[in-house]
């Protein structure tokens, strides 16, 4: 089953996506920051997809740096 790992830091846009995915029987992971998202990929969870949203508290930027982040940790095929 795939794993999407979801990065967001508003609750109720994580809860949603959370409950839409989970909806379509995705397993998912979640965090709230990049910190907790990088801890996450860290570690072999099999994950498939990153779900992020592009910035994350006052960093514009943060959630493009994960997607990068992950793609060197996991070789994703490709980032967007």
């Amino acid at each position: 089953m795939a794993v999407v790992l979801i990065v967001e830091d508003e609750p109720q846009v994580l809860v949603l996506a959370e409950s839409c995915l989970q909806e379509y029987g995705r397993r998912t992971l979640s965090a709230s920051t990049v910190a907790e998202a990088s801890a996450i990929l860290e570690q072999d969870q099999g994950i498939a997809v990153l779900f992020t949203d592009l910035g994350l508290r006052d960093d514009t930027q943060a959630g493009l740096d994960l997607a990068k982040q992950a793609v060197g940790l996991r070789r994703f095929p490709t980032a967007v």
